[in-house]
């Protein structure tokens, strides 16, 4: 059998794909059954890969070939704030969250590519807000923003919810991802403050009430236009950032809002007792679709109940990971995109593409989804218009 031909690529491109990737040279040499000093010296040029080795680390890190054959490496990927849990604020980022970033910055600039078929924004609710504001008023003109009447979410189940919220927040022309294959405890939510199109990415796996309150605490970033990391600690924990806890505030303000809280029968029947029972705190954030840690946060910040009580009860108050990666079981391939890409991003590649500025081919990358499902995935939009 015929030798490979060597790759005659940019050895300086091989090691960035690799670090972009958030692959360390170990892993990379053991996927591929090589010894590390060998990676390294493909990586340094003093070797050279075969071609048939080369287009197999090049789909391992999920690159394009033509990528490796640049001259320059290219500018250094803008990492967003993201919010993690208090356990895990100084792991390394994971290959599956880096990978998950690149994909929203790929979805961003291909919609940047086709502004002449998405709708005119103008982005003027960006550097709204500021850290010296009231966050209270800073929630309800928010609300007021996205157009939330004071019944919401009425009759709204968990899911309808956040998709409400979600398709508000898109009307003002940022996307709303939602992450896939990141675990949890890596990361909630992210957001990227730049115009054209901000975008805010939550995790698939959360389940929907603490989605809501991630989602309008990036929103709340956008308004600071801020893109500090985002870290979820609490407000009573040391060497928190300010920016998380006005936007923390911020969130329950304009999920909860004060003057509906305290006007529900639970509120106003319960007197001046600082404690309050799981049966109190789970009709209440019903009424309001958030997690039973939101409303004792906007208790305790109402005066309603004590540092103490909240700290020993925060804790049995979260919600667990959704073990079906976000209610995503059994759905269709146009599903899936649909409800991870968001409606805006989706109708504007399928804008284009109905008014020939892209082929079936370039949506289908731009979709990450095969053709033949395009059709489907039309009408599963044209749903969602009406």
């Amino acid at each position: 059998m015929a030798k490979s031909a060597p790759a005659l690529i940019n050895p300086e491109m091989l090691k960035w794909a690799r670090e972009e990737r958030g692959f360390d040279v170990e892993t990379v040499a053991k996927r591929f059954k090589m010894s590390p000093k060998d990676l390294t010296a493909f990586e340094n040029g003093t070797k050279l890969l075969t071609f048939a080795k080369f287009r197999e680390i090049a789909s391992y890190y999920k690159r394009a070939t033509a990528v490796f054959f640049l001259d320059q490496i290219p500018p250094p990927m803008k990492m967003p704030g993201f919010r993690r849990l208090p356990d895990h604020l100084d792991e390394p980022i994971s290959p599956e969250l880096k990978l998950e970033i690149r994909r929203f910055h790929q979805k961003r600039e291909d919609v940047i590519d086709l502004l002449d078929y998405a709708p005119t924004f103008d982005w003027a609710y960006l550097d709204t807000a500021d850290l010296t504001e009231n966050p209270e008023k800073v929630g309800l003109r928010l609300r007021e923003l996205l157009r939330i009447p004071d019944d919401f979410p009425a009759k709204l189940n968990n899911y309808q919810t956040f998709n409400s919220w979600r398709e508000r927040i898109e009307s003002l022309g940022t996307f709303v991802f939602l992450a896939r294959n990141v675990g949890l405890t890596e990361m909630r939510g992210l957001s990227i403050v730049e115009k054209p199109f901000p975008f805010i990415a939550v995790n698939r796996k959360d389940s929907p009430r603490p989605r809501c309150f991630t989602l309008l605490h990036e929103f709340c970033h956008l308004l600071l236009k801020d893109s500090s990391i985002c870290e979820i600690k609490h407000e009573h924990d040391y060497h928190i950032d300010k920016h998380e806890v006005f936007c923390n505030h911020v969130a329950g303000a304009a999920l909860v809002p004060k003057h509906l809280l305290l006007e529900t029968p639970a509120v106003r029947s319960h007197g001046r007792l600082e404690d309050w029972s799981n049966s109190e705190l789970s009709i209440l954030a019903g009424r309001f679709r958030v997690s039973r840690e939101v409303i004792l946060r906007r208790l305790l910040i109402l005066g309603k109940t004590s540092v103490g009580f909240y700290r020993t009860s925060r804790q049995n108050l979260g919600y667990p990971p959704l073990k079906t990666g976000g209610g995503g079981g059994g759905e269709t391939t146009p599903q899936r995109v649909l409800y991870t890409d968001g409606v805006m991003f989706t109708s504007i590649v399928l804008e284009a593409l109905n008014r020939n500025a892209i082929s079936y081919a370039d949506a289908s990358d731009m979709l990450g989804m095969k053709v033949e499902h395009i059709g489907t995935l039309e009408s599963l939009v044209d749903d969602k218009r009406r």
